[in-house]
Formats: C-alpha cells, sequence, structure tokens
C-alpha cells in the first residue's frame, strides 16, 4: 500500500504523510496555490494561474515563477497533479484524504454523529494564516471561500444545536451553541437557543443575561432590536412560563438531513 497524505485546509493548513508534518514548501504561495487547486478540483490553466498569484509580474516571470512551484508541490506530494502544457488540476485519489471533501461527505450523510464529525473538521477560518497582499484576486478568491465554509459550518452547528435542544441535552447543546456564536454572533436563532438551553438547565439568570448580550450586539453590530421571538422568550424565562418540551426525544439514529442550505435564518 502506497503513503496515505492528508490535507487539511479547514483552518491553518496541515499537510502530513505517513502521519508526519510535511516540510518544504517553499513559499506560503506554494501553499496558496494548493489550496486553491484542492478546492477547484477541476483543470485549471497556467496563464490564469500564473495572473493570480503573480499578477505583478510580466507573463514570462510569472510562468517561470508557476513552473517553479508546481516542481516544489510535485516533489512534496507526489502524483498530486495532473499536469500538462496548458493546464494544472489536483488530482483526487486515494493517496489524498482531504478535510474538506471528508466534511461534505459526513454534512451529505446527515445524521447527528456525522454532522458532529464535520464539525470537528472545522478547526478555523479556511486556509488560516494565509494573506498574499500583493495577490488582490487570490484574495478575493480567499475571502469568499472563508464565508462559504464558515456558513456551510454554522448550518451544521445549527441542526446539532436543534437536535441537542429538542432532546434536553443541555450539556452538549451549550457546547455546541457556544460555537455556533462564535461564528454568527449577530444570530438571534443562537441566542434564543443558548437561553432555552440555560433556563432548561436551572441557570435563569444566565438565560436572562443571554438576551442582555443579544440586545447589545444587534445593538452594536446591526443597529437593530431583538424580534418579537426573542423578547417573547426573554418574558417566558423572566416570568418562569417556559414551556417545557413539546416532544419526546429524537433517537439518536433519526436521519437529521434536512438541505442544510435551505434552513431559513432569522
Amino acid at each position: 500500500m502506497g503513503k496515505e497524505y492528508r490535507l487539511r485546509l479547514l483552518g491553518p493548513v496541515q499537510v502530513e504523510c505517513a502521519g508526519k508534518p510535511v516540510r518544504g514548501f517553499e513559499s506560503h504561495k506554494a501553499i496558496a496555490l494548493l489550496g486553491y487547486l484542492v478546492v477547484q478540483n477541476r483543470a485549471v490553466t497556467r496563464p490564469f494561474l500564473a495572473n493570480l498569484l503573480w499578477q505583478k509580474k510580466s507573463e514570462a516571470r510569472g510562468r517561470g515563477n508557476l513552473s517553479r512551484v508546481l516542481h516544489n508541490l510535485s516533489s512534496l506530494l507526489p502524483d498530486c497533479l495532473i499536469a500538462d502544457r496548458d493546464t494544472i488540476q489536483f488530482r483526487c485519489s486515494d493517496a489524498y484524504w482531504l478535510d474538506t471533501r471528508a466534511f461534505e461527505a459526513f454534512a451529505a450523510r446527515g445524521d447527528a454523529f456525522a454532522l458532529a464529525a464535520a464539525a470537528d473538521l472545522y478547526r478555523d477560518e479556511f486556509m488560516a494564516g494565509i494573506f498574499l497582499d500583493d495577490c488582490p484576486e487570490f484574495e478575493t478568491w480567499l475571502v469568499t471561500e472563508r464565508e462559504r465554509w464558515r456558513q456551510h459550518v454554522s448550518q451544521v452547528l445549527q441542526t446539532l444545536v436543534v437536535y441537542h435542544t429538542q432532546r434536553g441535552e443541555g450539556e452538549s447543546g451549550l457546547r455546541l451553541v457556544a460555537r455556533w456564536l462564535d461564528l454568527d454572533p449577530w444570530r438571534e436563532e443562537a441566542h434564543r437557543h443558548k437561553m432555552v438551553l440555560l433556563a432548561r438547565s436551572g441557570q435563569r439568570s444566565d438565560a436572562l443575561a443571554q438576551y442582555e448580550t443579544c440586545r447589545r450586539i444587534l445593538a452594536q453590530e446591526l443597529g437593530v432590536e431583538p424580534t418579537r421571538a426573542t423578547t417573547t422568550l426573554y418574558a417566558q424565562i423572566r416570568d418562569g412560563t417556559l414551556a417545557p418540551l413539546a416532544s419526546p426525544p429524537v433517537p439518536p439514529s433519526d436521519n437529521l438531513t434536512v438541505p442544510l442550505a435551505d434552513r431559513a435564518n432569522d
């Protein structure tokens, strides 16, 4: 059996071979090119890549830099590229495990265990720590890609928080809603779930304080007040009239596959 390579892009970029870090990338641009090709998952022309990463260089200099970086990648990660005179593509073979591909596979399964595994793969923003100030087009792509992955994991966390809230599993729910709020601090729905989880676990004062946190963040970030749903929940917790769970716990084996992208926002 050949060596297995593991590429982690959901956080600081990590590349491993047989459990050991792969070192020797010549620059941040080499890592940036690797991440870009992994996500594109298609053939990209050499002129486009040269312009993407060496826009301020002459065409000849950009093509030369690209060839050097491709040689660096190929020497560190054998058979990772499909290259010809015109195009470059990352080779998605069984020798390469990708956290982005694993995340999408877990999310597609949709059950609670798979969604939790997907959430665990997201360590930080996509390709955290990579910044190429002299490559504006790459930076635009990177910002867009980071937002896309942030939304993906936010939707996964939302689904899990709803699941644990319905089951009355306060500890798990609070741990996950904290991660959700780290990503989306202005999401009222997340604040409401945290208020419910705190109240039902006997932390009434903390639940009321969470409302004030929600109100402050909305005022500072968006210049708005909480919606009626949030103020009504606050009143119910304050007055001790919060309704108990309306349905029995969902069996752990139940599939949670509501298309993540279709879940409604506030």
